[in-house]
């Protein structure tokens, strides 16, 4: 009997040990704790809900951003002036505002009398169609 998956067990998918956390310890949430901060949608809220004058001094006060930071800290400085932008930006990072749709399908019958009448011809005949019945 060929155990195959005791074997595939037993080989070492990486036997160097190169790669990874081991070559990039930096990289290790040693904390195990999600960091919002890393996120572009909190950091874009976090501007937005900035005093004027501290956003317009935030990058000479924080020479040390990452890209997230930058980045939302853009959005926000363009958006500022361009409405379509911040429509655009706020959609993306919130999600579309709730749509309602309304089901204002006909009753009854009328569904038929809908189809009848969509498939008549000039003269009133109805023409060769399956969804209509002959009576």
């Amino acid at each position: 009997m060929n155990d195959k998956t005791s074997n595939q067990v037993k080989k070492i998918p990486n036997p160097s040990g190169k790669g990874g956390f081991q070559e990039r310890p930096e990289d290790i949430n040693r904390d195990g704790h999600w960091n919002p901060e890393m996120v572009f949608s909190y950091q874009y809220k976090k501007f937005i809900n900035m005093d004027i004058e501290i956003f317009k001094n935030w990058k000479e006060a924080n020479p040390q951003r990452t890209m997230v930071q930058e980045l939302a800290w853009g959005a926000v400085f363009k958006a500022r002036t361009e409405h379509k932008y911040l429509q655009e930006v706020t959609n993306r990072t919130d999600g579309l505002v709730k749509q309602v749709i309304e089901n204002l399908s006909p009753t009854d019958n009328s569904v038929i009398k809908l189809l009848e009448d969509i498939y008549k011809d000039d003269e009133g005949q109805s023409e060769t169609d399956p969804t209509v019945q002959d009576k």
